[in-house]
C-alpha cells in the first residue's frame, strides 16, 4: 500500500453511482457471454456518468455518438447494448425531436430503478 495515496472520498468528489442490482441483471441476461456483459455494463456506466455530469440521478440527455465516444465503442455496438438495456427494463428512452423537424436530436435516456 502506498502511504502517500489517499483513499477515495465520496463526500468531496463527483460520482456516477450504479445500483449493484443492475450489474446482477446484466450478468443474468448475458449468462456466460462475459464480453457482452462487460460491454453492456460499460454502456450503462457511461449513461450514469452523463446523468451525473448533467446533475441528474435518473436522466441522461445524450446522443448515441457521444455514448460511443465515451465508451470507446462503435455506434452500432452502443445501439445494440442500449436496445438490450431497454429490453432488460433498466433503461427507457424518450426521443427528442425539434418541432416541425424530421430529425432527432439527443435522446433522453431514463435510468430505471431495479
Amino acid at each position: 500500500m502506498d502511504k502517500n495515496k489517499q483513499l477515495r472520498d465520496t463526500e468531496t468528489c463527483a460520482w456516477c453511482w450504479q445500483d449493484k442490482k443492475v450489474f446482477e441483471r446484466i450478468a443474468e441476461y448475458y449468462e456466460s457471454k462475459k464480453e457482452c456483459a462487460a460491454t453492456c455494463t460499460l454502456v450503462y456506466i457511461v449513461l450514469t456518468k452523463v446523468a451525473s455530469d448533467q446533475s441528474s440521478k435518473a436522466e441522461a440527455w445524450v446522443t448515441v455518438r457521444v455514448i460511443a465516444k465515451l465508451a470507446f465503442k462503435s455506434r452500432s455496438t452502443v445501439k445494440k447494448y442500449l436496445k438490450d438495456l431497454v429490453t432488460m427494463g433498466l433503461v427507457g428512452i424518450k426521443h427528442n425531436r425539434s418541432y416541425g423537424s424530421k430529425c432527432f436530436g439527443a435522446n433522453t435516456w431514463l435510468l430505471y430503478s431495479v
